[in-house]
C-alpha cells in the first residue's frame, strides 16, 4: 500500500502536541508562529535502503483474466523529523531544552510506538536534544532541537495477465520476401 502521508504527519503531530502540552505545527508552512511556546515539525531526506527496491509477484489463478499477477515493489525508506522547540523559558521544567527531552523520552512508550506503527512508521533512533536558546529582541527565547530517525516502506502494485494468445501478420512480395512482420495480443 502507498505510504499514508497524511497519517503518517497526524501521528507525528498528535505525539508532539500530546507528549508536550504545546502547540505542534509543521514547518514551512502559510501560517502565522503560534503566540507562546510551541513546537515545530519538519520532514528531513528520505533516503532508500539498499541500492533497489524488491520486487515480488503474486499469482491469482481466480482473479479476473488479465488481472492474475500482480506486481509488487516495496521501497523501504530510512528517514529523520526534526523537531524544534521554542519557549518563554530557559532554565526550569517549562524551558525547551526540558520540553524536548520529555518528547525524547516519550518515545518509549508503547503506546507512542503503537501510535506510529499503526500510521506506517516506527522509529529507532533520536539524538540529543541541543540548547539552541538565544536573545529574541531583548529577552532571552528557550530553543532546542533534536531528531527522529524512523524507517518506513512504500509498497505499491499494478496488475497484469498472461499473454492469452498472438496474432501475427506476415507480408510478403511477389518473391516471397518478408516485407512486414506484425503482432498484436488481443
Amino acid at each position: 500500500m502507498p505510504l499514508n502521508w497524511t497519517a503518517m504527519s497526524d501521528a507525528l503531530h498528535d505525539w508532539a502536541a500530546l507528549s508536550s502540552g504545546l502547540v505542534a505545527i509543521w514547518s514551512d508552512q502559510d501560517a502565522k508562529q503560534p503566540p507562546g511556546s510551541y513546537i515545530t515539525l519538519r520532514y528531513g531526506a528520505f533516503v532508500p535502503m539498499g541500492a533497489n527496491d524488491s520486487v515480488a509477484y503474486r499469482y491469482d489463478a481466480g482473479a479476473v483474466a488479465g488481472q492474475e499477477i500482480e506486481y509488487i515493489v516495496i521501497g523501504r525508506r530510512r528517514f529523520t523529523v526534526s523537531v524544534q522547540v521554542f519557549t518563554g523559558s530557559t532554565l526550569d521544567e517549562t524551558s525547551a531544552l526540558a520540553v524536548a527531552s520529555k518528547l525524547a523520552a516519550s518515545l518509549a512508550l508503547p503506546s507512542v510506538g503503537q501510535t506510529f506503527q499503526n500510521a506506517g512508521f516506527s522509529c529507532y533512533g533520536v539524538t540529543s536534544a541541543q540548547n539552541l536558546s538565544a536573545i529574541e529582541e531583548a529577552d532571552f527565547e528557550g530553543r532546542s532541537t533534536f531528531e527522529l530517525e524512523c524507517y518506513t516502506r512504500e509498497t505499491l502494485s499494478e496488475r497484469t495477465g498472461y499473454i492469452g494468445s498472438v496474432q501475427v501478420q506476415i507480408e510478403q512480395d511477389q518473391h516471397g520476401q518478408v516485407l512486414l512482420v506484425s503482432t498484436s495480443t488481443p
